[in-house]
C-alpha cells in the first residue's frame, strides 16, 4: 500500500495543466498523509450550487444552465485528455479529483 501511495503522488506531482489541480506537496503528520494543493478560490462546483441556492432561498436558482454544464464538461474533458494523451490515466484513475 504504501508503494501505492508514493507512486499516485509521484503522478500527482508529475502533472502540469490548467485544468489538473496542481500539487504542492505532501507530508506524514503522526499516522496521517496530508496531499498539499492550489487552491481553488471560487470553490467546489457543488459549493457554487450551494451558495446560489442559499442566495436565492431557492432551489431552482442552484440548477446550472446548459452553457455552464456544456464549459464545466468542456473543461473537465481537457484534463482527461491530457492524462489520457501523457498516459497518466491509468496511473492516475483512482486519484483523479474533478472540481
Amino acid at each position: 500500500m504504501y508503494i501505492d501511495i508514493v507512486r499516485e503522488i509521484h503522478v500527482m506531482a508529475s502533472c502540469s495543466h490548467e485544468n489538473i489541480v496542481r500539487f504542492l506537496t505532501s507530508f506524514v503528520y503522526k499516522t496521517e498523509l496530508w496531499i498539499i494543493m492550489d487552491l481553488l478560490d471560487g470553490g467546489s462546483i457543488r459549493q457554487i450550487i450551494e451558495k446560489r441556492i442559499r442566495d436565492k432561498n431557492d432551489w431552482y436558482f442552484g440548477v446550472l444552465d446548459e452553457r455552464e454544464i456544456a464549459t464545466i464538461m468542456r473543461e473537465t474533458l481537457k484534463g482527461l485528455e491530457y492524462l489520457r494523451k501523457d498516459n497518466l490515466f491509468n496511473r492516475f484513475k483512482d486519484i483523479i479529483f474533478l472540481i
